[in-house]
């Protein structure tokens, strides 16, 4: 069996990073942010935002591959991205929470974004 890879640059984490693409999020009952990897190029075109049937996660935001998501905890369980996203785009993904990229980034960007952690 083969498994799907997905490679970001660094560059382009940390410049998520700068963005804040979760900026609108801050204060509401969130439990997790994640960004999710995929194929673009396999994935099938599709309207955002995308939500869960359980309302318990909200796909926001999709660029080339990276898309953005939020999760909330409804009836003790926090909703996961993966899973919405296959079903939607009908391609192989991996989700990472946010503050695994804001350690990386911070890590191995060096001090020029520390600042913005």
């Amino acid at each position: 069996m083969v498994e799907p890879v997905f490679v970001r640059n660094l560059s382009l984490l940390a410049g998520y990073v700068a963005q804040d693409p979760f900026v609108e999020w801050h204060g509401e009952k969130i439990s997790e942010y994640a960004i999710t990897f995929f194929d673009v190029a396999a994935a099938q075109p599709v309207q955002l935002p995308i939500e869960s049937e359980r309302k318990d996660c909200l796909v926001f935001r999709i660029d080339a591959g990276d898309a953005f998501s939020v999760s909330r905890e409804v009836n003790g369980k926090t909703g996961y991205p993966t899973p919405v996203i296959e079903k939607a785009l009908g391609v192989p993904a991996t989700t990472r929470s946010w503050t695994t990229i804001l350690r990386l980034v911070k890590k191995y960007a060096g001090k020029q974004v520390e600042t913005l952690l």
